[in-house]
């Protein structure tokens, strides 16, 4: 439902913005050009769908994992909607909920993987899953909690929500081993080097902050 909510609001939005202002959308992924490259991905999708032996599924999806081309442009209008809030306070709150939630699901982890009764009795998924049905998903949502802290933690100007974002970082990276999808430590692993060149690449001179969330990432 709120998928399909997002998707209307979405098409709606995004056609308005190109008749009033088609110069302007133009630029934005002349300047932006990772937005086309995502819109190139769904393009994709929408034919390896029209190609499959089996449209209804590859559409819909799975019971078990919605994952079809369906929930793909959910997931295009969320980012759509995502990025019209402007305002960069707004955009923070909503990284730090987001950082704040992932702390959590690594509590959970680390505690089922202790062998916590209470926590496993919560959650129905097996060990290292937190509240997913399994552990690679958590593996996943844990390296974008991680990828979300780098960020705040290199933009942030106050030393005491730095010192913050820094724990929660080696906290959550100590959960995804712990977790133990390799995949996604090699998400965040490539992250870390993405983030650090384009940090410097922005500021154009040389700042300790990365290499705090380079050292942080190895002692790990």
């Amino acid at each position: 439902f709120v998928g399909s909510l997002s998707l209307v609001f979405a098409i709606i939005y995004l056609i308005g913005r190109f008749v009033m202002n088609k110069e302007q959308i133009l630029q934005k992924i002349k300047k932006e050009p990772w937005h086309f490259c995502l819109l190139a991905m769904l393009f994709w999708a929408c034919i390896s769908t029209l190609l499959s032996d089996d449209i209804y599924t590859s559409f819909h999806g799975t019971d078990y994992r919605f994952d079809g081309l369906q929930s793909y442009f959910y997931y295009a209008a969320m980012y759509v909607c995502a990025f019209i809030v402007a305002n960069t306070n707004k955009n923070k709150v909503v990284c730090n909920v987001f950082a704040i939630v992932a702390s959590l699901a690594s509590l959970m982890v680390i505690l089922q993987d202790f062998g916590n009764p209470f926590i496993n009795q919560c959650f129905v998924g097996g060990p290292r899953t937190a509240m997913f049905f399994q552990f690679n998903h958590t593996g996943y949502y844990l390296n974008l909690g991680i990828v979300c802290l780098m960020g705040l933690y290199l933009y942030e100007k106050r030393l005491w929500l730095r010192f913050y974002y820094a724990l929660s970082l080696a906290f959550q990276l100590f959960a995804i081993l712990v977790n133990s999808t390799f995949g996604s430590y090699l998400g965040s692993f490539a992250a870390m080097i993405m983030i650090t060149i384009f940090f410097y690449r922005k500021v154009r001179r040389f700042d300790y902050k990365p290499l705090v969330v380079v050292a942080i990432f190895f002692l790990i």
